[in-house]
């Protein structure tokens, strides 16, 4: 009975210490900062914008090319939008606009993430675009991984022209479910990012890619929110690929022909 209890104990104290410490544990914050034009992206404008609550988000920012749309895109967890580049790279040199956030916490931004805060830079972002003249409507939504979770409710109630989602999960409390499956995540999650609560809301067409050996966020729940999602949509899947891994021109032209389908840009 004594070893019994001294076990009892030492998993509630590890559950406590996940609970206590959970968002140092869910976000990794990648801080250096470093410009477009380190890349040679001397046609993107490194910019920042302000959230109602105070903070000052960093950016990079590349006008469209007249009749293209212009991609909003929320990067993933552990990452910074210069790891981006290429992507950044290939939409501009197609034309398409991009503002690329840097989330509250991460590379040249203010603050520290949280749910609620990533969901108040989403929206400062589209602020920034209206100044610019675009509306929801000029605009699609990208979101890899953990930026998926801010896509999905912000298309839910600002429907873009379209949807890109890269290696998307069903919510981030099922991701770490699967992670700590030994402990009630789930219950224990401050910061759920349900996206499967907001796909009954979706208006937009919605695109989403993932790699089949995924091991941050797995391939099923991908396919679980593809099933959920409302039409028009399509799925693709990656055989072999891993988690947010680099766009081949296999899939960057169904991208394409999806874009120009729904979003009428040539």
């Amino acid at each position: 009975m004594k070893i019994l209890y001294t076990l009892g104990l030492i998993y509630l104290s590890m559950v406590l210490a996940l609970y206590l410490f959970q968002r140092k544990l869910q976000y990794h914050p990648f801080k250096e900062q470093v410009p477009p034009s380190h890349y040679g992206l001397n046609h993107v404008e490194e910019v920042s914008f302000d959230t109602e609550d105070g903070e000052r988000i960093n950016a990079w920012y590349a006008k469209a090319k007249e009749g293209r749309p212009t991609f909003l895109y929320f990067h993933g967890n552990a990452e910074a939008i210069q790891h981006r580049w290429e992507r950044v790279r290939l939409f501009t040199e197609h034309g398409y606009g991009i503002l690329i956030v840097s989330w509250r916490g991460y590379a040249g931004s203010t603050g520290t993430p949280t749910e609620t805060g990533l969901h108040l830079d989403a929206k400062g972002a589209l602020r920034f675009l209206e100044v610019k003249g675009l509306k929801p409507s000029d605009l699609i939504y990208f979101g890899e991984s953990l930026g998926s979770g801010v896509a999905v409710p912000l298309a839910a109630q600002h429907p873009p022209a379209a949807i890109m989602l890269d290696s998307p999960f069903t919510s981030a409390a099922d991701v770490g479910q699967h992670a700590y499956w030994y402990v009630p995540t789930r219950f224990l999650l401050n910061d759920k990012f349900n996206s499967m609560a907001h796909v009954g809301k979706i208006s937009s067409p919605v695109f989403i890619f993932h790699g089949d050996a995924d091991q941050v966020v797995p391939f099923k729940f991908g396919q679980e929110l593809y099933a959920a999602l409302p039409s028009p949509k399509e799925f693709v899947r990656l055989p072999g690929a891993g988690h947010v891994e680099p766009l081949t021109p296999d899939l960057w032209q169904k991208m394409k022909v999806f874009m120009e389908k729904y979003t009428g840009s040539p």
